[in-house]
């Protein structure tokens, strides 16, 4: 089972890294995705779920006025199986 779990991990960390440098290298493109969604749905709010710890897209929400709004944590009872 941990060979499992290690590779879903690595699997995770590697798109994340993936999906960082899309943000980083098409900021610009990104932030123009906003204004066309909201011309076709109508949109008058949106609302993003972002971890503390991802450090590429919090500057970048931030630049696109977004701002927390609330924290929130993961439980998981401590018999938990890991």
């Amino acid at each position: 089972m941990r060979k499992v779990d290690s590779e879903i991990r690595r699997i995770i960390d590697q798109q994340y890294d993936v999906a960082r440098k899309i943000i980083e290298d098409d900021r610009d493109k990104v932030e123009k995705l906003g204004i066309p969604l909201s011309d076709v749905f109508g949109a008058m709010q949106a609302y993003l779920q972002v971890t503390t710890a991802n450090d590429a897209a919090l500057p970048l929400y931030a630049g696109l006025g977004f701002r927390p709004l609330y924290a929130y944590d993961y439980r998981a009872p401590t018999d938990a199986p890991r």
